[in-house]
């Protein structure tokens, strides 16, 4: 019974994370979203196709949508409470 019971929880598992190829693929097999870790960079896929992706202390990304603020070393993007975007210092 505990062997069955393992041997349950480990096709679960499996159903979610998996090992190709030398890469961590996480998400479901039937999902659109998945990520793919690998040895020099970590893939999120929509469909199969990379749409963003983190390697050399870098993000890079098709499409951003920041949905508060966005700050680059000192100085960010605010929004204001008129609607209009306003670039401050935050040193």
């Amino acid at each position: 019974e505990v062997g069955e019971g393992s041997d349950a929880q480990f096709d679960e598992l499996k159903a979610y994370i998996r090992f190709i190829d030398g890469d961590i693929v996480l998400g479901q097999q039937s999902s659109s979203l998945q990520c793919v870790i690998s040895n020099d960079r970590i893939s999120f896929l929509q469909s199969g196709v990379e749409v963003a992706y983190i390697s050399n202390n870098k993000l890079y990304i098709t499409q951003a949508q920041i949905t508060d603020s966005l700050q680059l070393g000192s100085f960010a993007f605010v929004p204001r409470e008129n609607g209009n975007l306003s670039l401050v210092w935050k040193g």
